[in-house]
């Protein structure tokens, strides 16, 4: 594999429910970059890949990728949209890595873009849910944000006895199955 650069990486502002649309958004933070990297649109005719899970919930709109290209002028473009949750850009920007590593692509845009403040908060933990699993996480009512703070507090705790009081709290859950105890390190602490 070949060594690979990222050019330059660019943003938008974050805020309460943009007036913006996810395309305009996505093709803000990408002009950003691509004028970062002094590269031109036109540089960018190997492949694009988008990360957007909630596009159809928030805008009626799935495709954005496509739209996304065309918008910073990468017309007849490959593109590709991820969904990963809440590493759908990180997943964009690995296959981008892979790709220019392997020797298949020498330039390529990768980002994501969600606009999930635009749906309200029952809308958006209902979508949210979709990316657990539907058999046991949601009717469970513990979508990724209820994992995530587990996780922390016991990271944070350096202990997984949070555990037991989640499988009695959830009796139908996934932790009710059998539970290996074994420490979790914390961020810090450079312990495997």
């Amino acid at each position: 594999m070949r060594k690979v650069a990222v050019l330059c990486a660019g943003h938008t502002r974050f805020m309460f429910n943009s007036p913006k649309t996810q395309i305009e958004l996505l093709a803000e933070a990408a002009m950003d970059a691509i004028g970062g990297s002094s590269l031109k649109p036109r540089d960018v005719h190997q492949a694009i890949f988008c990360g957007n899970v909630l596009g159809g919930f928030t805008e009626g709109q799935i495709m954005v990728q496509s739209y996304f290209a065309d918008d910073i002028g990468c017309w007849n473009v490959p593109a590709n949209r991820y969904e990963g949750a809440c590493a759908l850009a990180t997943m964009a920007i690995r296959d981008a890595f892979m790709w220019v590593a392997s020797g298949f692509y020498d330039i390529v845009l990768a980002g994501g873009v969600e606009k999930a403040t635009s749906m309200g908060t029952s809308l958006a933990t209902r979508t949210f849910a979709m990316g657990g699993d539907s058999r046991y996480e949601y009717p469970a009512g513990s979508p990724s944000p209820v994992f995530l703070a587990c996780w922390l507090i016991c990271t944070q705790n350096n202990t997984t006895s949070l555990l037991p009081s989640l499988k009695n709290k959830w009796p139908s859950s996934p932790f009710n199955r059998t539970i290996t105890a074994r420490r979790i390190p914390t961020l810090n602490s450079g312990k495997k």
